[in-house]
């Protein structure tokens, strides 16, 4: 019960007094996490020797970089 209390108690806070900074954190974050898939589906389109894998990696890789711009900007627009 104290634990359950306590993540109501910090879930609250990050409600009342979050505002900008927790939203631009949190968005920075998901841009780091998009990179990080990118980077991860390029280096497997670079190594396979399968032409429609290595397109199917590339758009993949296309869609979760779009993502993670669409995030950064958020961080940086959440005022």
């Amino acid at each position: 019960m104290p634990r359950q209390l306590a993540q109501r108690r910090r879930h609250r806070a990050f409600q009342d007094g979050g505002g900008v900074v927790p939203r631009r954190v949190g968005a920075a974050v998901r841009a780091d996490a998009a990179r990080v898939v990118v980077a991860m589906l390029r280096l497997q389109a670079s190594t396979s020797g399968d032409p429609q894998l290595r397109d199917a990696l590339a758009e993949a890789s296309g869609r979760v970089s779009t993502v993670g711009r669409a995030y950064e900007r958020l961080a940086y627009n959440a005022d």
